[in-house]
């Protein structure tokens, strides 16, 4: 596979976006910011205070994926919007998504993998 193939097939990739979304997409990923920033706030206020053992650190981890989702979307709908060239580029936003796919998959992983059996060592020393 030459290099020059990969530069025609995957050039979308790595060119700067357009400057406008549609419209849709814009109210797709302001709802989703808007929902995930939402769920944050009832992450942090009703659920963290409630939550003990070692489901607490499924609580952070959830709230540092939250944090992080919320601020690489704004500023990647910002750099969007301002065509900034580098940084603009479809490319970073797919690692990005990427990046957060693979992440919230450990978090699943720590939740019904690790939990459980954290739960259980407790349970046993108690007894």
């Amino acid at each position: 596979m030459s290099l020059a193939f990969f530069v025609a097939k995957w050039h979308w990739l790595i060119e700067v976006a357009p400057r406008h979304f549609s419209q849709g997409w814009w109210v797709f990923w302001l709802v989703l910011l808007g929902a995930a920033i939402i769920k944050l706030i009832i992450l942090n206020v009703f659920i963290a205070k409630r939550v003990k053992g070692p489901k607490k650190r499924v609580i952070r981890m959830g709230r540092s994926w939250l944090w992080t989702f919320i601020l690489v979307v704004a500023f990647e709908l910002f750099m969007r919007y301002q065509r900034v060239p580098g940084l603009s580029q479809r490319m970073w936003f797919a690692l990005f998504l990427v990046g957060m796919a693979v992440w919230y998959v450990f978090i699943l992983r720590y939740k019904y993998v690790v939990v459980p059996r954290k739960e259980r060592d407790l349970q046993y020393k108690k007894e």
